[in-house]
């Protein structure tokens, strides 16, 4: 958490407020429905937790103490609020992932090999970053898209078009042979299921 709190101080000072480098959110009714996530939050607010509504500002937060029930945890936040829950080990965290929804992203950050093997393995979420974030967005050439509530379908190149394109599955069959195909039809027989077991 720490390190966290440094790396923000290190991008946007100790006010973020004044950095402008810093952005604001998009529009009242974000402002309102993040703020409103903090507020309703029962985590202990470690660091920032600051808002200006006339500006639309909230400072960069972290969250600590966050219980995996918390309102925050409960949708996708879009906004400088970071929750932080404890896990004792790779397999915890892994058991905590898979018994929610979905993710649209999953960074992780590990240098471990093998951890990050095992963690994209055995979860599933639209994409995967491994040591960054968001990163695996630009690429045009790496599908972007989520899976089950997170979104359906890919973007970008080839996989744009293929989101957007029906395949449309064609069979025609000749009648010449239509003999053949009496087993399928009523009235049915040991003897023809039979057949049909040998067929297949």
């Amino acid at each position: 958490m720490e390190a966290l709190k440094a790396a923000t101080v290190e991008f946007y000072g100790e006010n973020p407020k004044d950095s402008k480098d810093y952005g604001r959110i998009v529009n009242a009714r974000h402002f309102k429905r993040v703020t409103s996530l903090l507020q309703s939050s029962s985590a202990t607010v470690f660091y920032g937790g600051d808002t200006d509504a006339d500006m639309r500002y909230i400072s960069p937060t972290l969250l600590s103490d966050v219980s995996p029930d918390d309102v925050i945890m409960k949708e996708e936040i879009f906004g400088p609020l970071l929750p932080v829950v404890t896990v004792e080990d790779v397999d915890q965290a892994i058991e905590f992932v898979n018994e929610r929804e979905k993710a649209l992203a999953f960074y992780v950050f590990t240098e471990s090999k093998k951890n990050f093997e095992r963690i994209r393995n055995q979860t599933f979420a639209g994409g995967v970053c491994h040591n960054d974030t968001m990163m695996h967005v630009s690429p045009p050439t790496l599908p972007f898209g989520g899976v089950g509530n997170s979104g359906c379908g890919a973007y970008h190149g080839k996989y744009s078009f293929d989101t957007f394109t029906h395949r449309k599955s064609v069979l025609s069959t000749g009648t010449g042979l239509e003999a053949l195909n009496q087993i399928r039809y009523p009235p049915f027989s040991k003897t023809k299921l039979a057949r049909i077991r040998w067929l297949l």
